[in-house]
């Protein structure tokens, strides 16, 4: 079922854009609408009502007809398309004829009125797509947490064969290798732990069933998620160390036990090989604070506001490096949550790696309110 627009046209910033029933999307649109440039205007252009032009010069309006948002694009239309630009990226066999202004403003009277005339034909594709694009985002974010959750199995399973060995062959003098692969699969089974809870928030976003709040020991869970994902780190040749203490607690529910890991993953993934990622805590009598630092791809300055944005991704990240843009976006929505500050700021001095990819010191501060008195470590 396809709604019957004359123009190329979206449901949301984030679909994909269909062609309308009188003009297609051009190639050269088809061609780079998934572009960072393409998704990047999207998102921050086309969430409010009016007339935009995207970076190619393609006229994009945002309008509200009967009770959904249409996005129309690759708009040639005079006054508010560029000329030239439109002209240089069309091929021989798009249609896509400059339509005068009043034409194009007439023809939104006319769609108005067949979209209110045929509202539950329009109000189904929307849900639709809508539906759709929501089972999509869910199955992929499910696609991802099963291959880390196999990452893991791979490393409890000859851990769990090891520990049968030595407990066959014990002879009651030395434990250590028991002891050794004991707490390398209850590190292993607490990451799966974590990587299910935050599959679980990415997906709903629910803090109703830990609206429970009660004391949590911050400098421990970090010691915690440091210790367990040292075999990741390792893998890059990164080291995580502290510096610092804490004895305070904050008062918060369960998952700001997500927020270590949240950012010290993110660290270990975005991080240049070799180097140092350093967790610093500073108490005082009524604060804490605790930052991450790391020597980590660069965004742009103008991309940091936009750093903690769902699915957001800087545009200078490596193609090697995986990810939805999820980890700050969940760690933030966390820490508005519990009553905690999370600003990101980066260095000034760049480095770069053998394939010319940027990386400057990024940081994470975490102000932590809510602060009670020290408890025993």
């Amino acid at each position: 079922m396809k709604a019957l627009y004359p123009y190329p046209y979206k449901l949301f910033p984030s679909d994909s854009l269909s062609d309308g029933v009188v003009f297609q999307v051009p190639c050269f649109c088809r061609q780079n609408c998934s572009s960072n440039i393409c998704r990047k205007f999207y998102e921050e252009n086309c969430n409010s009502i009016g007339i935009k032009q995207c970076p190619y010069g393609f006229a994009v309006e945002v309008l509200r007809l009967g009770n959904n948002t249409v996005v129309f694009s690759c708009l040639n239309v005079e006054i508010i398309s560029d000329k030239k630009s439109v002209q240089k990226r069309l091929r021989d066999k798009d249609y896509l004829p400059r339509i005068p202004y009043d034409s194009y403003k007439q023809s939104k009277s006319s769609i108005r009125s067949l979209v209110e005339e045929a509202s539950d034909f329009y109000q189904q594709e929307s849900n639709f797509k809508i539906t759709k694009a929501s089972y999509d985002e869910k199955t992929e974010m499910l696609d991802d947490t099963f291959h880390e959750l196999r990452k893991l199995n791979q490393q409890l399973k000859p851990a769990a064969e090891r520990l049968i060995l030595e407990l066959d062959h014990f002879d009651g003098e030395d434990p250590s290798q028991i002891e050794y692969y004991t707490r390398q699969l209850h590190a292993t089974s607490q990451l799966i732990s974590i990587r299910l809870s935050t599959y679980d928030l990415s997906i709903t976003s629910d803090f109703s069933v830990f609206e429970k709040k009660g004391p949590i020991a911050i400098y421990k869970k970090f010691d915690k998620v440091s210790k367990l994902l040292e075999v990741q780190a390792n893998e890059r040749h990164l080291k995580i160390i502290r510096k610092g203490e804490s004895f305070r607690s904050c008062l918060a529910n369960d998952l700001v036990e997500l927020i270590p890991y949240l950012l010290l993953d993110n660290a270990i993934k975005y991080s240049m090989c070799y180097n140092t990622i350093t967790v610093i805590f500073e108490e005082g009598l009524n604060h804490l604070i605790v930052i991450v630092k790391s020597l980590s791809q660069r965004p742009d300055k103008k991309e940091i506001p936009h750093l903690k944005e769902r699915g957001f991704r800087s545009k200078n990240n490596s193609k090697e490096v995986g990810g939805k843009g999820l980890g700050l976006y969940l760690a933030d929505l966390i820490c508005i949550n519990s009553d905690i500050n999370m600003d990101i700021t980066i260095g000034n001095n760049i480095s770069e790696d053998f394939a010319g990819q940027k990386y400057s010191d990024f940081v994470v501060r975490l102000d932590f309110s809510n602060i009670l008195l020290p408890t025993i470590q």
